[in-house]
């Protein structure tokens, strides 16, 4: 392309992401409407340091007559504690869902702009306008962004050759959700070929758990928390379409389309990689995003939201530019319900009238520890 064309291209990538943007912004000023996870994690936030470091022994049933516990189901917490710390700033402050979003749409806003800076504009244009982060980040208030903040200046601190920033973000990432563990074994290559790196990353390993020590001591297991969500068998992304159970309310439609686009997902890089880099360290490096993949295949337990880390794990292949465009492409498609809810097509599981009118009281600024009475009388319930 010419310089003209070029900066018209450019042009129309930069609108898109203002539009994004925008979207976004005005996401995070609706109550969330199929999950109310963001509320329930902001009142676990609330208690993070009471009683020492016991919140990982408790039980949101335990916290009634608080409102958030009435959305819960009588589980633990399940996030790690860096996750949890930060919810106890957010309650802390008395934010609201509106500024929890708006925090993990900056992190979106951030790798985006990561994305620009070492891959494309394209990457950062498909990475923002993702209908699925747009929809489960900024609407919903998932934060999974928070995760793929952390991979992705973990995996880019490693190839800069700051090794101890590196442990640090894998230690924090790890505290936030385990899906920082695919790209172990890409790390272990890199520190197997660059074994200077060990000590600083180690010394960063160390400098982000440490602080949080206490919780460990009180709850060993933390860390596998999230693996005790329950019996629930249902993934909509499952290898196979025609197993029904796994897809409870899901239609056929959504279940099939989204078959396909993972198993595209599964096939372009390798057909990409077979034919044009063929390498030990190239599969390697794809090793990340090639285990997640078959992880959210093959789970008993996933949500539509999981996918959102697979982003991050691009900038294992960041030079690879032509591939990472093919995959967030795809990744763009992951994104159908999300398109579909934006859209004003709603269908499938969502959260009563009642409950979303209660979080609706807690939009701007909230006392996550209110009785739920008081906000049912607003209500006038």
């Amino acid at each position: 392309m010419n310089t003209k064309s070029d900066s018209r291209y450019n042009s129309i990538l930069l609108l898109i992401c203002l539009l994004a943007l925008g979207y976004r912004v005005y996401a995070c000023t609706e109550v969330p409407a199929v999950t109310s996870d963001l509320f329930r994690n902001l009142g676990w936030g609330s208690h993070f340091f009471e009683d020492s470091f016991s919140i990982y022994t408790k039980r949101d049933f335990s916290f009634k007559p608080e409102v958030w516990s009435f959305f819960g189901n009588n589980l633990i917490f399940f996030y790690p504690p860096v996750a949890g710390f930060l919810f106890w700033v957010l309650s802390f402050f008395g934010a609201g869902l509106f500024w929890a979003k708006l925090l993990f749409t900056s992190f979106d806003l951030i790798v985006a702009y990561l994305f620009k800076r070492h891959v494309s504009l394209l990457a950062a244009t498909l990475y923002f306008a993702a209908p699925a982060s747009l929809w489960y980040s900024s609407h919903e208030g998932q934060f999974e962004s928070l995760q793929v903040l952390m991979i992705t200046l973990m995996i880019l601190s490693f190839i800069n050759k700051r090794w101890l920033f590196s442990g640090l973000f894998f230690a924090l990432g790890l505290q936030v959700k385990l899906s920082v563990l695919f790209v172990v074994p890409w790390l272990l290559y890199k520190i197997i070929v660059e074994r200077e790196a060990i000590v600083r990353f180690v010394i960063g390993f160390l400098a982000g758990i440490l602080p949080f020590l206490g919780f460990y001591l009180v709850e060993p297991m933390l860390l596998v928390n999230p693996l005790r969500q329950g019996e629930l068998a249902f993934n909509p992304y499952f290898y196979n379409p025609f197993e029904a159970s796994r897809f409870l309310w899901v239609p056929s439609w959504l279940v099939y389309s989204l078959a396909l686009v993972t198993l595209l997902m599964l096939l372009v890089p390798f057909a990409s990689k077979v034919k044009t880099d063929n390498t030990k360290s190239s599969w390697i490096s794809l090793s990340p995003y090639y285990s997640f993949i078959l992880y959210l295949k093959s789970a008993l337990r996933a949500q539509f939201w999981y996918p959102l880390v697979i982003p991050a794990f691009l900038f294992c292949i960041k030079e690879k530019k032509q591939l990472v465009h093919l995959i967030l492409a795809l990744y763009f498609l992951l994104g159908i319900r999300g398109a579909l809810f934006i859209s004003g097509f709603e269908f499938g599981y969502r959260e009563n009238q009642q409950k979303r009118a209660v979080m609706q009281q807690c939009l701007y600024s909230c006392n996550i520890q209110g009785e739920l009475s008081s906000f049912l009388k607003k209500l006038d319930l």
